[in-house]
């Protein structure tokens, strides 16, 4: 994977695999809201630590961490409900996960964190974004029914993204990816 020569604007993740993505497309509206549009399925994703912008030197740390990381076990985690956040005043609509065995707490405190992450003030709610609000409409779009069948994700994919903002919007690329141990 390439890696960058300048500043970088990143963060960890577990990648969705093809089966949960379907499971998920298949869960959303035909309309959606006016107020929301979609991320793209190539950008779902469940953020464990988000760095922020990250120097050179920051960046090459935490590849070097995250290269010296121990086999680390699949993790799962339950489609639980829909919601919208920032709570107050929304900018996501996202499917919240229930880590019912610690899973991904556990995981969080392996992981190397860097920049924002080695700062992080708010509590962790495992989700996965679907939609962004449209800029001067943060009011909470009308509620989606609940993916009406558990769903177990298994994420087998730990990704390094770089996110980066253009005229088509954001996209997110791999600068490093760890395969999780079935």
């Amino acid at each position: 994977m390439a890696h960058p020569s300048g500043s970088v604007r990143c963060f960890t993740a577990l990648a969705l695999n093809a089966a949960d993505r379907q499971w998920l497309q298949e869960r959303l509206p035909p309309a959606w809201p006016e107020a929301l549009r979609p991320v793209p399925l190539e950008n779902w994703h469940l953020t464990l630590h988000f760095h922020g912008t990250l120097e050179p030197r920051a960046l090459q740390q935490l590849l070097a961490r995250l290269e010296a990381l121990p086999a680390l076990p699949v993790v799962s985690a339950a489609a639980s409900h829909w919601l919208d956040l920032p709570r107050h005043r929304p900018s996501v609509r996202a499917l919240a996960l229930k880590d019912h065995r610690d899973a991904l707490k556990t995981l969080r405190e392996i992981l190397p964190a860097a920049g924002q992450a080695a700062y992080e003030k708010h509590r962790f709610l495992p989700h996965v974004s679907v939609g962004r609000y449209r800029r001067g409409n943060r009011q909470a779009a009308p509620v989606w029914p609940g993916p009406n069948e558990a769903r177990v994700f298994q994420f087998q994919q730990l990704v390094l993204y770089q996110s980066l903002t253009g005229a088509q919007g954001v996209r997110y690329v791999p600068l490093w990816s760890l395969s999780l141990a079935l």
